[in-house]
């Protein structure tokens, strides 16, 4: 009678720890899971705020060239026109070289 009670208690206790071994291997899972998206999700503010970075210094030129423009007499207009438009295009190809780059 001890013997079955014993073989009883021994296969509770088998099932317990394959039960905790499939909850082990369902928490890990869920772990390496957990592990990706934080690296995806510090990806994404890694590329948000190289576009900050990048939207500041645009912004900052653009401000160069406006007070460039500004201060300047009427006369030279077209000239400070072309220099906008030109420091726009050295703008747009920095971005460029600098997504090349974060890639």
């Amino acid at each position: 009678m001890q013997e079955n009670s014993f073989s009883t208690s021994l296969d509770k206790l088998e099932q317990k720890i394959g039960s905790l071994l499939d909850d082990y291997h369902q928490k890990k899972l869920e772990l390496e899971e957990s592990k990706r998206k934080i690296q995806e999700l510090e990806s994404v503010v890694a590329r948000q705020e190289e576009a900050i970075k990048n939207f500041h210094n645009q912004e900052k030129i653009n401000k160069i060239a406006e007070q460039v423009t500004v201060g300047e007499k009427s006369s030279n207009l077209g000239e400070n026109t072309k220099l906008k438009l030109k420091l726009n295009e050295y703008i747009k190809e920095i971005d460029k070289c600098i997504a090349l780059l974060s890639e």
